[in-house]
């Protein structure tokens, strides 16, 4: 690597060649370039600390791992250009070269990374590991670098390999004969198949144990709350009581507990229909200033959205009572009077009066107009159109 003097720009016409290596602790790569003259130079040097599970990768996996690591890393470079991969591994040539097909075949990791390099065009060099300018590169790696986050297929496929419940699965799917603490699983026997080493439930991952609070943590950075957090995690995986330990995990969030409203809204409910004209009556009181006495009850038909305005000198239940009553004179009792919960209308008086002549009182949900929906839209129109005549 000293003998290489010079760092220079990326040029697509020059010869391109990756250097890669792997060591217990790290990967390391290298990319450089040969002009016309074969004259030498760095483009980029990269390195990666291996995680706690790509530490415990045989030594051929981690090679591996380096050449699509650094092609990945390297892709705006790469892409669309001859290149050629330089290592130290004589397996590689055979998981990644095209090497020795005759009915043998890569080992089931790497033959998914090799997968991962097939939009790409190069070719693979074996060089001693004396030569390899990558190899210094891949030891020196901070102590105190941090691992990688756990979402890498690869730590995804060691965490399943491991997961004893899942395995108990995958055999279960290959004899039919599944044991009583698997019956979770076995209700779903049609939809779950194994991808080695990954398990499937129709097109979602059955994630292992070890990553599933993981998972839930990630789905739920934002802070989007417990629908949102399911939304996410159903775009992407499965696995039983998923939806349970979400709820758990979201209803026991810190940050989440700290910014929620103390009262959340009371969820709404479906209202009774009107089947036909004054069958349910919502009435309401409308405060303008300079009318009058400036108090009126608003009385709308929820059928038909006939409206009558009454002009009140007070807003008690007698004097609600009695503007009522001169209305029912005109058109009769209605069913059910509905209303919100405003002193007059919850008054023992007021229901009392109703509920000898039969008539039902509902009320509103507290705090939710919408509730009370077709009087409160008609107070809007006319505090609207007196706004408008006034200016």
């Amino acid at each position: 690597l000293n003998s290489i003097e010079k760092l220079g720009y990326f040029n697509y016409k020059d010869r391109t060649e990756l250097f890669v290596d792997a060591s217990p602790f790290g990967l390391g790569a290298v990319l450089a370039q040969f002009n016309t003259a074969g004259v030498p130079r760095i483009i980029a040097c990269i390195s990666k600390s291996l995680t706690v599970t790509e530490r415990r990768y045989p030594r051929n996996q981690k090679e591996a791992l380096a050449i699509v690591w650094a092609v990945e890393r390297f892709k705006y470079y790469l892409t669309s250009i001859n290149f050629t991969i330089w290592t130290d591994s004589t397996a590689n040539m055979f998981i990644f070269g095209g090497q020795f097909r005759s009915g043998k075949r890569s080992i089931t990791r790497a033959e998914s990374w090799a997968l991962r390099l097939q939009p790409f065009n190069f070719q693979i060099r074996c060089v001693p590991g004396v030569r390899n300018i990558a190899d210094v590169v891949s030891r020196l790696i901070s102590k105190c670098q941090a691992d990688e986050p756990f979402d890498k297929d690869e730590e995804e496929h060691m965490a399943s390999e491991e997961d004893k419940e899942l395995a108990e699965v995958r055999r279960s799917i290959e004899t039919g004969k599944w044991p009583r603490h698997l019956s979770r699983y076995e209700c779903l026997e049609k939809q779950l198949r194994t991808l080695d080493p990954l398990d499937f439930k129709d097109n979602l991952i059955v994630l292992p144990i070890l990553l599933r609070k993981k998972a839930i943590e990630t789905s739920h950075e934002g802070h989007v709350g417990c629908g949102a957090t399911k939304r996410i995690l159903r775009e992407h995986f499965w696995w039983p009581n998923m939806s349970k330990e979400a709820q758990e995990f979201v209803s026991s969030c810190a940050t989440c507990l700290a910014i929620s409203r103390r009262n959340p809204p009371v969820p709404l409910c479906s209202r009774q229909l009107s089947e036909g004209p004054w069958e349910i009556l919502q009435v309401d009181f409308l405060s303008l200033q300079g009318c009058g006495s400036g108090h009126f009850l608003i009385c709308v038909d929820n059928y038909s959205r006939y409206l009558h305005v009454v002009q009140l000198k007070s807003t008690d239940a007698k004097s609600t009572n009695t503007a009522l009553c001169n209305i029912f004179k005109l058109w009769g009792l209605p069913d059910v009077i509905q209303s919100d919960n405003g002193p007059p209308f919850k008054s023992k008086e007021f229901t009392d009066f109703w509920d000898k002549k039969g008539v039902k009182i509902h009320k509103s949900i507290p705090l939710s107009a919408q509730s009370n929906g077709a009087v409160e839209r008609q107070n809007q129109g006319i505090g609207n159109f007196r706004g408008k005549n006034r200016i």
